[in-house]
């Protein structure tokens, strides 16, 4: 879907005549800010995405998720033995490390 684009920047150079930098009464050089703005209409939102993945990558990055699945039963329908399982394997692997 095309949607209109504003871009504008800014650059502060340094003034020159005659192949000479313009300086004031103190001696300091004088420069001038040009602010370029361009518009014009975006019809590929995947220009932007990428973009926004480039600029801010914390909030727009990709990120990777891992997928996992559960096949444990619920503690509800565990028996006492197996919950005592369970939670002597949880604390071996808590010592280990």
């Amino acid at each position: 879907m095309p949607h209109p684009v504003t871009r504008c920047r800014t650059a502060r150079k340094p003034l020159f005549q005659d192949g000479q930098q313009v300086t004031d009464a103190d001696g300091k050089p004088i420069y001038v800010e040009e602010t370029v703005t361009e518009q014009f209409t975006e019809t590929d939102w995947r220009a932007l995405g990428w973009l926004l993945e480039r600029r801010f990558s914390k909030r727009w990055g990709r990120r990777e998720y891992l997928e996992t699945s559960i096949t444990e039963k619920p503690i509800e329908e565990m028996t006492d033995k197996e919950i005592d399982s369970e939670l002597t394997e949880i604390l071996e692997k808590g010592n280990e490390g």
